[in-house]
């Protein structure tokens, strides 16, 4: 009897150990020294992408330069978001000669990167003003450059120390616009046709992945962990939009549009401001705002993908957050990204925010031009 119970006894032990053996392996062994590098991060809009300036050669002489990665690491960051036009290396009209003058360039920002001791995301990032992904949906020659340029890439940088050196497939895919039954299904086989190029030219790297639904976590939540592993699974948040948007030339959204002066959190005399700084057409969404937004809102949201990732047993990235900085006061800025942060930190989600200095540079000391 007592030979009996001591088998049971060890086989719960066994169930037990093997149970947490497998969470930590479905988790796809993403190691510490890769989780660590991705805990503080920033991504720099327009050195690689979002400006017609990437397609001259001079333009990477003087856009960003050492200087900069070293403020950025003295600033307490761990890694870059390196966010590159897909067009800027793919297309008809890109000669193979073209093509690697422009990748050599890639290359010496990199290096820029890693020479500070921080890590960098290569993150394909199509501009959204453009139809990159309409054509990626539609077309299946689109698709194969661009796990053609996958593979280009990851052998490229497979060399490189890999806790240093992550890849993001594509930033913020939304096909389910173009086709709400397709889109999904679109998205999820053509990223899995990426992570399986990647993975044979750099079996060891981490790569960053996205849910269709514009890389919120909302996606996520719809559905299980991808069958892989060394993913880490990123979300985008920029809740509530009243605040984050505010001013923001190229929102669909009218009233958000003309919203200004949006405080954070909503406070009667922020709102009355608000209302006399924004536009009549926005007045109700304003007063919408003010009388139904309420900050644990940020930890309420983040917690259903918390406990979404636990129940996986997958790792969590927040890959963009941040606020566009010409409207919104200073002073709520600057708490809402200490909320966001101090969220994340406490659910232990590395994060990256976007951006270093552009219209919502986190730098004010750099220039930022308005869109």
């Amino acid at each position: 009897m007592v030979l009996k119970r001591l088998c049971v006894f060890l086989g719960v032990i066994i169930f037990i150990c093997g149970f947490s053996m497998w969470g930590e392996a479905f988790s796809a062994g993403v190691p510490k020294a890769n989780l660590a590098t991705l805990s503080r991060g920033v991504s720099i809009y327009g050195w690689f992408n979002g400006i017609p300036e990437i397609y001259e050669l001079n333009h990477f002489q003087t856009c960003i330069t050492q200087k900069d990665i070293s403020q950025i690491k003295a600033a307490g960051y761990t890694h870059i978001r390196l966010p590159i036009e897909p067009t800027f290396l793919i297309g008809d009209n890109i000669s193979p000669e073209l093509k690697q003058d422009r990748l050599k360039e890639l290359d010496k920002g990199v290096q820029m990167i890693l020479s500070e001791g921080l890590g960098v995301i290569i993150d394909i990032h199509p501009l959204e003003a453009g139809d990159f992904k309409l054509q990626l949906f539609k077309n299946q020659s689109v698709q194969d450059d661009l796990v053609g340029l996958w593979a280009d890439l990851a052998s490229r940088y497979s060399n490189l120390p890999t806790q240093k050196v992550f890849f993001e497939p594509l930033n913020e895919p939304h096909f389910q616009l173009f086709d709400p039954q397709k889109g999904p299904t679109c998205w999820y086989a053509l990223q899995n046709r990426i992570i399986e190029t990647i993975r044979k030219q750099a079996p060891h790297n981490t790569i960053i992945v996205a849910g269709y639904d514009w890389g919120t976590m909302y996606a996520w939540l719809q559905r299980n962990a991808l069958p892989y592993q060394n993913l880490v699974y990123s979300f985008h948040f920029y809740e509530p939009m009243e605040f984050t948007h505010q001013g923001a030339p190229w929102v669909d959204d009218l009233p958000i549009r003309e919203m200004h002066s949006i405080p954070y959190p909503p406070n009667p005399e922020g709102c009355k401001l608000a209302l006399a700084d924004s536009s009549a057409h926005s007045a109700s969404r304003v007063n919408q705002y003010c009388a139904e937004y309420k900050p644990q809102e940020i930890v309420q949201k983040f917690s259903l993908i918390h406990t979404w990732a636990q129940h996986q047993h997958v790792p969590l990235y927040l890959g963009e957050f941040g606020v566009y900085r010409f409207y919104a006061p200073p002073s709520d800025r600057a708490r809402w990204l200490a909320d966001i942060k101090a969220t994340a930190q406490k659910m232990d989600i590395p994060w990256a925010v976007w951006d270093y200095n552009t219209t919502f540079a986190v730098f004010p000391t750099t220039s930022a031009k308005q869109d």
